[in-house]
C-alpha cells in the first residue's frame, strides 16, 4: 500500500475512535466518493486500481471491525463491501461482452456510413443505368459486413437502395473536370481528382476489399476504412499496419468500371510509404483481367516502389514475351525517393509507351506485333507489406505506413494539335526513343 494512503486510512481510523458514529458516517462516505471518482477513471487505470480497491476493500473491512469494537453499526461497513464486491463482479462480467458487442456493431455502422455516401452522392441525381450502382454496392458488401451477425438486415437495406437507384430516371452526375491544366498542346485534359474533399470520391474511385478468407496481395488484406483510406488537406492517404489476425492491411484504388483510356498521358503526385517491406505502386491493367491470365492480358507499372530499396524506382512494362525478362527500368536517386512529394508520368501513344519522373524521361518502349496494348486500361493506386517481393518489414518499419497522393490527372490527345515544323511525332515524349534504346535494353 503507498504511504499516502495508509496515512489516509490511519487518520480516517483516528477519527472514527475520537467521533465514534458521526465521524465513522462521515469517513465511509467520504471513502465511497473516492472509490466513485476512481471508478470513473477505471478504464485508463484499470490494472492499478484493482489493486487500490483490493486494498481499499481490506482496509474497509478492517475498518468494520474497529467500528463494531466501537458499538458502532457495522451494516454501513458491510454494505461498503457488499457495493465493492458487486461493482468489481459485474464489471468482469459486463466487459467482453460490451466489448463483443461494440466489436459487431462497428463494422456495421461504418457500412451503413458508407451506403449512404454512395447514396448522397449518387443515388440523389440517379443513375440512367442501375445495375452499375447495384454492382458497385454488392462489391462493397464483401468487405467486413459479410460476416457480421446482422448482414441480413443490411443487405436489406441494400436491396432499399437498389430499388431507389432502379426508380430514379436522372442521369448520373458527371465529376468535374479542371480547366486546361498543363501539360498543353499534344494533351486535352480528360480526367482528374485533385482529392479536395473531404471524402473519397467514389463517382472516380472503386475501392477493392480482400474478403477474410480470400487470396492476399503481399501479405495484405485490403480493408476500405478510414485506418487505410482518407482524404483531407487536399490529399489522399492510402494506409497499412499489422492486423490482429496476422498479416496486414493495405490500400487499393482503382477506376474499373468508372473510367478507362487507350492512349494518354497519366500523371500523379506521389509521396511514396518508407520502410522495409512496403511496396507504393501507380498502374495500369487492362478493363477485362478475367480475359486473359497474367502477364498475357499486359500490364503497365508507371512506378513501383520498394522500401527495402528506399532510393529507387521500378517503372515496368509486362506481356507474353518480355515478362520473364522482366523489362524495366530501375531509376536511383541520391535521395531517399519517400522523402518528398514526386510527379511521375506515363504517355501511351500508338508511336510507344514513355515514363517520367519529375519531367525527366527514363523509360521509352516501342509498340511490338505481340502487343496485348490494343484494349482500355483502367488505372489503380496501391499500398500493400509483405509478400515474396515486398519481403518482410525489418524492426525499423514503423507503422502504420502511409503513401500519399496529392492528385491524380488523365490526359487525351489532343486530335488539332498541330507539331512543330520538322516534328512529325505525336509529342516530344517520342524523341526520346532513340536515347533510353541502350540503356533500356531496345
Amino acid at each position: 500500500m503507498p504511504p499516502w494512503a495508509r496515512i489516509l486510512i490511519e487518520r480516517i481510523l483516528e477519527a472514527c475512535l475520537r467521533e465514534e458514529r458521526r465521524a465513522a458516517r462521515i469517513a465511509a462516505r467520504a471513502l465511497l466518493m473516492a472509490l466513485a471518482a476512481l471508478r470513473r477513471g477505471a478504464d485508463a487505470l484499470r490494472p492499478p486500481l484493482m489493486r487500490l480497491i483490493a486494498r481499499l476493500a481490506m482496509a474497509a473491512r478492517s475498518l468494520g471491525h474497529r467500528l463494531d469494537a466501537l458499538r458502532f453499526d457495522a451494516r454501513a461497513a458491510q454494505a461498503l463491501l457488499v457495493a465493492l464486491a458487486a461493482l468489481r463482479i459485474g464489471d468482469d462480467a459486463l466487459r467482453p461482452r460490451l466489448a463483443r458487442l461494440v466489436a459487431r456493431l462497428t463494422p456495421a455502422a461504418r457500412y451503413l456510413g458508407q451506403c449512404l455516401d454512395i447514396l448522397r452522392q449518387d443515388v440523389g441525381a440517379g443513375y440512367a443505368v442501375a445495375g452499375a450502382w447495384v454492382e458497385r454496392v454488392s462489391a462493397l458488401t464483401l468487405s467486413e459486413v459479410w460476416n457480421a451477425p446482422h448482414r441480413l438486415a443490411i443487405r436489406g437495406a441494400i436491396g432499399a437502395f437498389a430499388l431507389l437507384a432502379l426508380a430514379t430516371d436522372a442521369t448520373a452526375p458527371t465529376p468535374p473536370v479542371l480547366e486546361a491544366v498543363k501539360p498543353q498542346g499534344a494533351w486535352i485534359l480528360a480526367w482528374n481528382d485533385e482529392f479536395d474533399g473531404s471524402a473519397l470520391d467514389r463517382r472516380r474511385w472503386n475501392v477493392v476489399v480482400t474478403p477474410p478468407d480470400g487470396p492476399r496481395f503481399g501479405d495484405s488484406y485490403f480493408q476500405d476504412s478510414p485506418d487505410t483510406i482518407r482524404v483531407a488537406n487536399g490529399v489522399l492517404e492510402m494506409r497499412a499496419a499489422p492486423l490482429p489476425t496476422g498479416g496486414f492491411s493495405g490500400a487499393r484504388l482503382e477506376t474499373q468500371g468508372l473510367a478507362s483510356w487507350r492512349y494518354g498521358r497519366f500523371e500523379a503526385r506521389i509521396k511514396v510509404a518508407q520502410g522495409a517491406g512496403t511496396l507504393t505502386s501507380f498502374w495500369m491493367m487492362h478493363k477485362d483481367p478475367t480475359l486473359e491470365r497474367w502477364p498475357l492480358g499486359g500490364e503497365l507499372d508507371i512506378i513501383e516502389q520498394l522500401g527495402r530499396d528506399p532510393n529507387a524506382v521500378e517503372s515496368v512494362i509486362h506481356y507474353k514475351g518480355v515478362d520473364r525478362e522482366r523489362h524495366h527500368v530501375h531509376t536511383v536517386f541520391d535521395e531517399p525517393f519517400g522523402d518528398a512529394f514526386h510527379d511521375v508520368a506515363f504517355e501511351w501513344t500508338p508511336q510507344g509507351f514513355f515514363w517520367f519522373i519529375d519531367g525527366e524521361l527514363t523509360l521509352a518502349y516501342p509498340p511490338k506485333a505481340d502487343h496485348p496494348f490494343d484494349r482500355d486500361f483502367f488505372l489503380i493506386l496501391s499500398l500493400c507489406v509483405g509478400g515474396d517481393w515486398a519481403l518482410s518489414p525489418k524492426r525499423s518499419t514503423t507503422f502504420p505506413v502511409v503513401a500519399q497522393v496529392d492528385w491524380v490527372r488523365v490526359y487525351a490527345i489532343n486530335p488539332n494539335h498541330v507539331p512543330p515544323v520538322g516534328d512529325d511525332s505525336a509529342t516530344i515524349a517520342q524523341q526520346g526513343v532513340k536515347e533510353t534504346g541502350p540503356r533500356s535494353g531496345l
